[in-house]
């Protein structure tokens, strides 16, 4: 039997003005525009972890395991299933500061072979009235395990005058499994020169106050299948941004 497994989680945090404060987090469920607002007038506004796809998924050293009755664990994997998880994190300090994350993974069985591919971009940028105090710092990374072949590409920059940084990471990957057979010297890793077109990136606007919004989708296609997505959000009025976020999916 064909199944489908699907994961999505968004958050976002903003603080516009001294006098107002927005914190919205979306859970796997929301298929609405990235983020809204709801009103807090409390403390700095923090988003907890996105809720996953399936109860019961904890994360440890990049691999899932389940936790209830009928849950697939890690050590009961076959040595040629295929399991993919793509991510990255981004940050920005300053009186001004902005960061965006998207991450989005997909992967299917075909039949003779298995396919897994995904993006993740990560922005960030801040503006100091104090000579060299912005700050702001990108990061991706990509496990992939059960792949006969992977195709990467990875970009990384950042810029910092005396009053503004700013810094970008994305990351693309394409992965396929051969049902049945192996490379006889293990997992071929190709570094390729330009995108694979998955997935729409995040832009940046102007921006003033401190914002940070994330979004992550996963998805997989095929028997006894995996998806699942986690992000956070987090902004400190006049100091703070950060983003993270990971799509896991298996096969």
């Amino acid at each position: 039997m064909n199944t489908e497994a699907n994961a999505k989680a968004s958050a976002r945090g903003c603080h516009l003005g001294p006098r107002e404060t927005f914190d919205r987090h979306d859970g796997n469920d929301d298929l609405g525009p990235l983020g809204g607002l709801e009103h807090d007038d409390g403390a700095p506004a923090v988003t907890t972890p996105a809720p996953v796809a399936y109860r019961g998924v904890e994360l440890f050293d990049h691999h899932p395991v389940w936790g209830e009755r009928g849950a697939w664990h890690q050590d009961h994997q076959s040595p040629n299933d295929l399991l993919a998880v793509i991510g990255g994190s981004a940050m920005a300090a300053g009186e001004a500061s902005d960061v965006t994350g998207f991450v989005d993974n997909f992967a299917e069985d075909r039949g003779d072979y298995s396919i897994a591919m995904g993006k993740a971009i990560f922005e960030s940028s801040a503006h100091a009235s104090t000579p060299g105090s912005a700050l702001a710092a990108a990061d991706t990374f990509l496990d992939v395990s059960g792949a006969d072949f992977i195709f990467e590409h990875e970009i990384g920059q950042s810029e910092r005058g005396p009053y503004d940084a700013w810094a970008r990471s994305e990351l693309d990957y394409f992965s396929i499994d051969v049902h049945g057979w192996t490379p006889p010297h293990g997992t071929i890793v190709i570094d390729v020169d330009h995108p694979f077109g998955h997935g729409l990136p995040i832009g940046q606007d102007p921006f003033y106050g401190n914002l940070a919004q994330v979004f992550a989708l996963a998805e997989a296609h095929g028997a006894d299948t995996l998806s699942a997505t986690f992000t956070n959000a987090l902004s400190i009025e006049n100091h703070f941004s950060f983003v993270n976020a990971m799509g896991i999916v298996a096969l």
